[in-house]
């Protein structure tokens, strides 16, 4: 949270809001570049209120990133920017998104900065639909808005983005409930976090050392809200793998969401990583450490990242982690190999699933990946092609769950570029209890108002068509190495005590 405008509800206010900026800074992008761009989101025209209606996914940095969707609905809708990674290299190292919502013709109809619920992720909350139609919704980062003329219409976009972001963008119709935030209270900044509480200097002091020789190495650990650090040291040029294994949890909140920096002796950005290992947990493939060192690693868990000088160096951390973990930080040999191809656009694609078995249900539960839930929703993202995709969902009561495949990109490197996923539910002792295939948008797939009856885990499997597993007397058995399709999509999970 860097500056806020008072914020209004009327589009009245918005528009006057957006032209203090002045025109110049928005001669890059026009109204037909954010058209031209944006990724289109299929969503369901049965879906229900309180049920996610869509998803995409994107990136922003300095630009914009723009998403079009078809409506038949009218009434209260929801769009969230559910961020999934922060990104070194901007400004600053936060997830403070803007989000806005425009009709076909390019009128502004909605925006929000910080979600009001809380947060620097946006969230526009029930804003009226009146009539079915093509609308737009465009994300960006702080400070960076799109000019708007006097007749409440898109006049230009610049590159003023301030953060680095990757995230999920959720339609859901409705209008979520909840306790508002007021941001032009003074006494909210006074609570907000994010003032450092571990200077360099002090970090330098309590950083456990470690020498490095190659082979693998272990080192334990715990964080909570704070920060773990080491002092690494290396006797030659080496390229280091580290990966944070987390080992234990804090038991009420279940999380586990690591992340891993590097810096140099000087404190200068060297690497980081926040999801890239097994379950949230942080990994880097490869980082050049050099015998001139030493190299300062810090542990955090999300949203604990560092504060940054002016001059690109590292001042310190706050002290605003929201998990309590025990971990295992393992040095290996490092790779700049991660499991990724360039395609012709630079940009990283995964190789298509090496179709690795399940030969027990044991199988599907040590690589399932746990889905979060907030305010009974969770979201996770995967890719699937010729094996399979778990996903572990806990629940603290009896209750229904919808449980929706919504598709993100379709791949090539398999049979066919389509959309066609399995979805497999199970509970902890591998009993299917629903299954779908087509029964999702575009023949994806969704099963609705699967019961879950007792408290405790259960497990989503997703794979592609007409990959299903081995069902003996109602129980997994095994699930095989094929599937015609490669795709990527988002698993989205709506819990609902209601329907009991």
């Amino acid at each position: 949270m860097r500056s806020r405008e008072v914020r209004c509800g009327a589009v009245l206010c918005i528009v006057m809001g957006l032209m203090l900026v002045p025109a110049a800074l928005f001669a890059q992008y026009s109204w037909g570049d954010v058209a031209k761009a944006a990724q289109r989101i299929e969503v369901d025209p049965f879906a229900v209120e309180g049920d996610v209606a869509g998803a995409g996914f994107g990136e922003v940095a300095e630009g914009f990133a723009s998403f079009s969707f078809d409506l038949t609905y009218t009434g209260p809708l929801t769009i969230e920017v559910s961020v999934t990674e922060v990104r070194p290299g901007a400004g600053y190292e936060d997830d403070d998104s803007m989000l806005f919502l425009f009709d076909r013709d390019g009128y502004i109809l909605d925006e929000n900065d910080d979600s009001p619920f809380g947060g620097l992720a946006s969230l526009l909350n029930g804003t009226p639909i009146d009539e079915p139609g093509r609308y737009y919704a465009v994300v960006t980062t702080l400070p960076n808005s799109p000019e708007i003329d006097s007749y409440g219409r898109f006049a230009g976009l610049g590159d003023e983005g301030g953060s680095s972001i990757a995230f999920d963008l959720i339609i859901e119709y409705g209008e979520r409930e909840g306790e508002y935030i007021d941001y032009d209270d003074p006494g909210y900044y006074d609570d907000w976090g994010g003032e450092t509480v571990y200077w360099f200097d002090e970090i330098r002091e309590m950083a456990r050392p470690v020498f490095y020789e190659g082979g693998e190495l272990i080192v334990g650990g715990a964080v909570s809200s704070g920060i773990a650090a080491y002092r690494v040291e290396v006797p030659e040029t080496l390229m280091v793998g580290m990966e944070v294994v987390v080992t234990a949890v804090d038991a009420v909140t279940g999380l586990g969401d690591s992340v891993l920096f590097v810096f140099d002796a000087d404190g200068a950005y060297v690497a980081e990583d926040d999801d890239g290992g097994y379950d949230g947990a942080s990994r880097l493939a490869g980082v050049y450490l050099e015998p001139s060192g030493p190299y300062y690693v810090v542990v955090t868990t999300y949203p604990n990242f560092p504060n940054i000088d002016d001059f690109g160096y590292l001042e310190g951390f706050p002290d605003t982690g929201e998990s309590t973990i025990e971990f295992d930080l393992v040095f290996a040999p490092g790779s700049e190999y991660d499991g990724y191809a360039y395609d012709d656009y630079g940009a990283a694609e995964p190789y298509p699933d090496d179709g690795v078995p399940a030969n027990s249900f044991r199988d599907i539960v040590s690589n399932a990946q746990r889905i979060p839930i907030a305010n009974m929703r969770g979201i996770g993202a995967g890719e699937v092609g010729i094996g399979y995709a778990a996903f572990e969902i806990e629940v603290n009561q009896p209750l229904y769950a919808t449980i929706e495949v919504m598709i993100t990109e379709v791949r090539q490197g398999v049979s066919y570029q389509d959309s066609d996923s399995m979805l497999f539910v199970f509970d902890s002792a591998g009993v299917l209890l629903a299954e779908d295939d087509d029964g999702g948008v575009d023949g994806a797939s969704k099963v609705q108002s699967v019961w879950f009856e007792t408290p405790g885990r259960y497990y989503a499997v997703v794979t592609t068509y007409p990959n299903d597993p081995a069902i003996v007397d109602g129980v997994f058995r095994m699930l095989d190495t094929y599937g015609e399709s490669n795709i990527g999509f988002d698993l989205v999970v709506r819990l609902d005590t209601a329907a009991m």
